[in-house]
């Protein structure tokens, strides 16, 4: 049961990571680009620690967030 929750968590965090890596890697272009009229190369390590982190961080607490829920039967939540 926990390694549904735990998938399903850890996708959210990584496309949450890829997204921020995205931002990231656009926001730096533009202001080094337009901004500050210096070069620009992309840095795969914001790719690798926004994915991994992402999904390493939302998935560990998306599982703390829903253990007590998960744990016990579905009648025992909804009467509650």
């Amino acid at each position: 049961m926990f390694q549904g929750v735990a998938a399903e968590f850890t996708a959210l965090g990584m496309l949450a990571g890829l997204l921020a890596a995205l931002g990231a890697t656009v926001a730096g272009y533009f202001l080094a680009r337009e901004v500050f009229n210096l070069g620009y190369t992309i840095d795969p390590w914001v790719w690798v620690v926004g994915i991994v982190g992402g999904g390493v961080l939302v998935g560990l607490a998306g599982v703390l967030a829903t253990r007590s829920v998960v744990s016990q039967p579905p009648v025992e939540t909804l009467r509650q």
